[in-house]
């Protein structure tokens, strides 16, 4: 049986999604611009919140769903950081399979913390990434398994997340790369798509194995 509810920790306010079981994966899901404030009521409007509500997904694993205050989630990285080591711990989640994923400026703040703690993160999945990388900083990060999405009908984000899927490849990276069709910037509903099964994906990632 699954339950979620509101947390806070450090400068962080959060949702947590907690199924029954032990030595659990930990899912860390950060937002975008339009969801950051001091309200979780922002999250509780997106997914992948109503899709976990809803038993629409039903990930066996902890999901964890933080909410940024101001700022991007790079200059957090930090609170960001010990936020995920205490509920981890807390869970007593598995510590080789804690991966990460995104959406917008979260999906930049996905690569932001890979290469801030490269050898910490199992898996990774960033949406619609909102900021460029350059070859230099993504080299660190190229033994995690990262799976990028970004909507067909994206402007200069859709580049991006190109771009970083191209620069992986030339230093080879271990990164697949999804176009959405019909889609533009808004794809939060990849977590949820049974098409997808990225929570499943994400979550089968061993951190011994990469």
């Amino acid at each position: 049986m699954s339950r979620i509810k509101d947390g806070t920790f450090g400068k962080f306010k959060y949702i947590l999604y907690i199924p029954s079981g032990i030595d659990l994966p930990l899912i860390v899901v950060l937002h975008g611009s339009g969801e950051v404030g001091k309200s979780l009521s922002k999250l509780k409007k997106r997914e992948p919140y109503l899709g976990l509500k809803k038993g629409i997904v039903s990930p066996n694993a902890i999901v964890l769903m933080p909410q940024l205050k101001s700022g991007s989630w790079g200059k957090s990285a930090g609170a960001l950081k010990k936020l995920i080591d205490h509920v981890a711990k807390e869970h007593h989640c598995d510590q080789n399979r804690i991966s990460i994923t995104g959406h917008s400026l979260g999906g930049a703040g996905v690569i932001d913390m890979l290469i801030k703690y490269p050898d910490y993160f199992s898996a990774a999945a960033s949406l619609s990434p909102c900021k460029n990388y350059k070859k230099d900083l993504l080299r660190t990060i190229t033994h995690i398994p990262i799976w990028i999405f970004y909507g067909e009908k994206e402007g200069k984000f859709g580049k991006y997340a190109r771009l970083i899927k191209s620069r992986l490849d030339s230093i080879h990276g271990n990164a697949l790369i999804t176009c959405v069709k019909g889609k533009g910037h808004a794809i939060q509903s990849c977590w949820i798509d049974n098409k997808y099964k990225l929570f499943a994906w994400i979550t089968s990632n061993n951190k011994d194995a990469n």
